[in-house]
């Protein structure tokens, strides 16, 4: 048998033992809010051979006191003889006397924030293990943990987890995405172990670049609660390349409003000779930001001679007077880190009467 030294004696917040055999698993802080419940998965080793634990007194906030040579607190459980399964109160043991010192506490309130003790005895062999008990009394958020990077299309998995499972209280985490009507399909999964405790629910998905800066919310849910326990929102960063959009205006003078049609996707354009084109490709997302757009003509880039005027998310190419000539594949394109994007335009000049073009005085 191995005697404490004074020093030890005196510290309030360590484990105590005649023995330094004893072995304990379980979590090392447990995570609770008002009215929920605790589980504590535990296991220990007794020093020596062929014993088996004695005694069992669970405290709350315990401290060492120097004149009983003995700890005290206020008893949550005590139990002479640990065999069966047996309920004092709030507190259940679910162990037994060889190996398992499982709790369950039901229901905990704010007060029982701070350290348990358990203080078991084994003929001349004690200890006093400690547990710490994080009691809130609100629920404590969840957490979303998102990859070092999402992209368009690929799939991606994200975790919402929360240091928090008990058998008696069930609990659920339920996924939204702003933009969306309805409920994602996720896969939740609860750990009991002796190392960790929680619940977590993992989504996945293949992101669009339509989401990118949307909002993402994880909740916090019970079945008998009107709305979320808690919430925990994070915007979401989808990577992806240029999206484009081409407006197309034309006049016979100038740029006229009510002439002007918008394209995202591929499609021709119909102006008549002499009119006054303006073609204007518009990034209306990057991400990351784009470094350069360029317009291109049957395949070939328009080189500083033409009209270009480039702003910021915007690469204008006006055609002051078209002519057969003018006539052709235009086409904007963006690039970015994550890649390329282009928009096409088939740009038709129709002569008015037909057969005239060219011709001067027509």
């Amino acid at each position: 048998m191995h005697l404490l030294s004074p020093l030890l004696l005196l510290l309030e917040y360590v484990a105590f033992s005649d023995s330094q055999d004893w072995k304990f698993e379980h979590p090392t802080t447990l995570y609770a809010w008002e009215g929920t419940c605790i589980w504590i998965p535990c296991s220990y080793t007794i020093p020596g051979n062929g014993k088996v634990l004695d005694n069992l007194t669970v405290y709350q906030n315990y401290k060492w006191d120097d004149k009983t040579k003995d700890f005290s607190g206020t008893v949550l459980y005590e139990k002479k003889k640990v065999g069966t399964p047996h309920d004092q109160g709030r507190v259940q043991f679910l162990g037994d006397d060889k190996s398992n010192c499982t709790l369950h506490i039901h229901p905990v309130n704010a007060q029982d924030n701070g350290q348990l003790g358990l203080r078991v005895t084994s003929k001349n062999d004690r200890w006093m293990e400690k547990i710490v008990l994080n009691i809130s009394k609100m629920a404590p958020p969840p957490r979303i943990n998102l990859p070092s990077e999402i992209r368009e299309l690929q799939e991606v998995t994200l975790t919402c987890q929360l240091d928090f499972a008990c058998l008696g209280y069930q609990i659920k985490l339920q996924w939204s995405l702003e933009g969306t009507q309805h409920n994602l399909s996720s896969v939740t999964s609860t750990s009991l172990t002796t190392k960790t405790v929680f619940t977590q629910s993992q989504l996945t998905f293949q992101p669009e670049w339509t989401n990118h800066g949307k909002k993402l919310t994880c909740q916090l849910r019970n079945d008998n609660a009107d709305g979320p326990l808690s919430q925990e929102t994070v915007q979401l960063d989808v990577k992806h390349s240029p999206k484009l959009q081409i407006t197309l205006s034309h006049g016979e003078a100038n740029v006229k409003e009510g002439n002007s049609v918008n394209m995202t996707s591929l499609g021709d354009a119909i102006v008549k000779e002499r009119d006054s084109v303006t073609m204007k490709c518009q990034i209306i997302s990057s991400n990351p930001q784009f470094p350069r757009m360029l317009w291109f003509k049957d395949g070939n880039p328009l080189n500083e001679h033409e009209t270009l005027h480039q702003e910021q998310k915007t690469a204008t190419l006006t055609l002051p007077s078209v002519t057969k000539e003018a006539a052709g594949k235009y086409h904007c394109e963006a690039h970015n880190e994550i890649g390329s994007t282009k928009l096409e335009v088939t740009l038709q000049v129709h002569c008015e009467p037909p057969g005239s073009c060219g011709r001067a005085g027509s």
